[in-house]
């Protein structure tokens, strides 16, 4: 019996530590600005990739914005404001 409380112990113990390492990182700010920069120009896009900040994953990754709008602009800014 003493081996089973431990092995089930043991199992709930690498339950919560897989289960606090997969979990996403918050972001508590309502408003976030991500930068883009000129990545490629397509037939009528361009491609910008995201600047993420340092020691963070991307929000948004690639962005195409069409190219009547881009012109010759190398970077982006863009505020994401979420309404929750």
């Amino acid at each position: 019996m003493k081996g089973i409380v431990n092995k089930t112990r043991s199992l709930r113990m690498v339950r919560l530590l897989v289960s606090e390492t997969i979990k996403p990182p918050r972001i508590t700010m309502s408003k976030t600005v991500v930068k883009f920069e000129i990545e490629k120009e397509t037939k009528n896009s361009v491609r910008y990739k995201e600047i993420p900040g340092e020691g963070k994953p991307p929000i948004v990754g690639s962005l195409y914005v069409q190219k009547w709008f881009a012109g010759n602009t190398k970077t982006l800014e863009i505020t994401i404001d979420k309404k929750d």
